[in-house]
């Protein structure tokens, strides 16, 4: 579901614009939905600040300008394939700790409202997961915006 205070709460699909909803106009740079969406500007994993993890994104734009949209994407089971042995095993039951509030002050300190903040707390995720359909392991957590730091590894448990 769509997180509180987006565009769609409740939804089970995010939309993000940049047309003001209130008079349909491109949103300048000091709105909120602006600022936002520049938050969700560099690396990241959607929906890594929730507990249950995006199966997969989608993106599709209406109108898409000639020049100044960079959107790229990285598959992580491919990312986590190229790691050498050394460090897939140095990562292997590493938890992270996500935090949405920890990438929306990276832009600004009140983007998130006290709804959001009370809302929407940090969640962990280990760094590696096994898809339980193909049984490929992938990383689950880019090392900024959303991960906020790595807490303990699994490995002290056993």
């Amino acid at each position: 579901m769509t997180k509180v205070g987006a565009m769609g709460e409740g939804m089970e699909l995010l939309i993000l614009t940049n047309v003001d909803p209130d008079d349909g106009a491109t949103t300048p740079t000091d709105h909120r939905l602006d600022r936002t969406h520049h938050a969700n500007s560099l690396w990241h994993t959607d929906r890594s600040f929730k507990k249950n993890l995006a199966l997969d994104s989608l993106l599709s734009a209406r109108i898409v300008p000639p020049v100044g949209v960079e959107t790229e994407l990285a598959g992580m089971r491919v990312a986590y394939a190229g790691l050498d042995d050394e460090t897939k095993q140095r990562v292997e039951g590493q938890i992270a700790m996500h935090s949405l509030e920890n990438s929306r002050k990276q832009i600004d300190a009140e983007l998130m409202t006290v709804v959001e903040r009370n809302e929407i707390l940090p969640v962990s995720h280990l760094l590696v997961s096994t898809n339980p359909a193909t049984g490929e392991n992938h990383s689950t957590s880019p090392p900024v915006r959303f991960t906020s730091w790595i807490c303990r590894s699994t490995r002290e448990r056993r």
